[in-house]
């Protein structure tokens, strides 16, 4: 709720492997992007996976979010 243009996020990187398996993001790892608003997970609204950085194909699938 921190955040009012649709090009603004918060991010947090990982690479995900082949099989399935469990990725944890701590809320310390999530940089702001193109906003100098400071990340506040109670302030969590939305949740999105992105795969971004080159031109490739992407098959994500996502079993579960907890808080943690």
């Amino acid at each position: 709720s921190d955040l009012d243009r649709p090009w603004q996020s918060y991010r947090a990187s990982f690479i995900a492997g082949i099989e399935r398996q469990e990725i944890r993001l701590p809320f310390v790892e999530f940089q702001p992007h193109r906003t100098e608003a400071p990340f506040s997970p109670a302030n969590v609204r939305r949740i999105g996976i992105v795969a971004i950085g080159r031109e490739f194909d992407a098959d994500v699938r996502v079993y579960g979010v907890a808080w943690y």
